[in-house]
């Protein structure tokens, strides 16, 4: 049994309550990394999100600059990304070799063996796009696509949720915190409430604030690799 159905299996057995259930799945991140002094990290989304930006963000690179140059993105072969070594501390944490794909819907073909060196998969989406989208259309059912995919092959992994372009919230009169609770809404009916329940969110502003991004790294994802 994978740590996913062991989470839900005590939460509904204890009756804890939704605000105690971050704490819960914490723990079994923590018991997950607590050994490691490498860690496998998946990027993936739709296209434009900002998973390109955040893996040079990782890895101190500017591969997204490089894109962007003549608006291609990444291509759909993917670029491989190999082991790199970075500081953590007084510490030196190694991110596992991975590949950074394009986000159109065919790329979900890849997901199964890039997830198999992965201790934890990252899924990137632009709120603004989201919230520009009706639902069950656009970028919404794209979305929905996609995680329906994510879904099905990564019941051993944690996941977080980034949505990027935080900076537009502000454009749609929405905080973070209400934005994540559309988002928690939107798994539901698109019947993911289960990935809702387990695992987290963050609103970030990818290609303008990377010490944020940083500071977001280290704290729920770095820390458990040791």
């Amino acid at each position: 049994m994978d740590s996913s159905s062991v989470f839900e299996i005590i939460k509904m057995a204890l009756s804890i309550p939704d605000e105690l259930s971050e704490l819960l799945w914490e723990y079994f991140l923590k018991s997950l990394f607590e050994k490691k002094k490498s860690i496998g990290i998946s990027i993936v989304g739709p296209s434009l999100s900002g998973k390109t930006t955040l893996f040079d963000i990782i890895r101190n690179e500017h591969n997204a600059v490089e894109d962007n140059k003549d608006g291609r993105g990444t291509s759909p072969q993917g670029r491989t990304l190999p082991q790199i070594t970075i500081p953590f501390g007084e510490k030196s944490l190694v991110i596992k070799d991975t590949k950074d794909y394009d986000g159109k819907l065919s790329a979900t073909k890849n997901y199964k063996p890039l997830f198999k060196g992965a201790d934890i998969v990252l899924f990137v989406f632009n709120m603004d796009e989201f919230l520009n989208s009706k639902p069950g259309q656009g970028y919404q059912q794209q979305v929905a696509a996609m995680l329906g995919e994510l879904n099905k092959q990564i019941k051993d992994k944690p996941v977080y949720f980034i949505g990027s372009r935080k900076d537009k919230l502000k454009t749609h009169r929405m905080t973070p915190g209400a934005f994540e609770k559309r988002f928690m809404a939107f798994l539901k009916d698109e019947g993911l409430e289960e990935m809702g329940n387990l695992y987290g969110f963050e609103a970030l502003q990818l290609d303008k604030n990377p010490e944020k991004v940083k500071e977001f790294l280290e704290d729920k994802i770095y820390r458990y690799a040791k």
